[in-house]
C-alpha cells in the first residue's frame, strides 16, 4: 500500500475500500478489502462484478492516519452496505 505524507508530520494511507457483509459476495473477498489509488482497474472490476450480481456493498476512498491509528475520513463512492440481510 503506498502511503502518502499529507501534513508533512504524519503519514496517511489513502486507499479504495469495499466493505461487503452480503453472504453472497465472491468466495475469494475478504468483507474489508482495500486497494492502492493506483489499483483503479481492479476496484472497478470487482464493482462491476458485485453490481452485475445485484451484491451490497460499500465503495469509498478512506484517509487512514497511520501515527494516530485513526481513519481521517470516508469519501463514498457506493454506500449500500447496510442494506444487508
Amino acid at each position: 500500500m503506498k502511503t502518502y505524507n499529507i501534513s508533512g508530520t504524519s503519514s496517511t494511507r489513502i486507499y479504495y475500500l469495499f466493505r461487503c457483509d452480503d453472504q453472497n459476495r465472491p468466495s475469494t473477498m475478504q468483507t474489508d478489502e482495500s486497494y492502492a489509488l493506483n489499483e483503479y482497474d481492479e476496484v472497478y472490476k470487482l464493482k462491476g462484478e458485485l453490481d452485475a450480481k445485484g451484491i451490497n456493498y460499500d465503495l469509498l476512498i478512506e484517509r487512514f492516519n497511520l501515527d494516530n491509528d485513526e481513519v481521517l475520513s470516508n469519501d463514498y463512492i457506493v454506500q449500500d452496505n447496510y442494506k444487508n440481510n
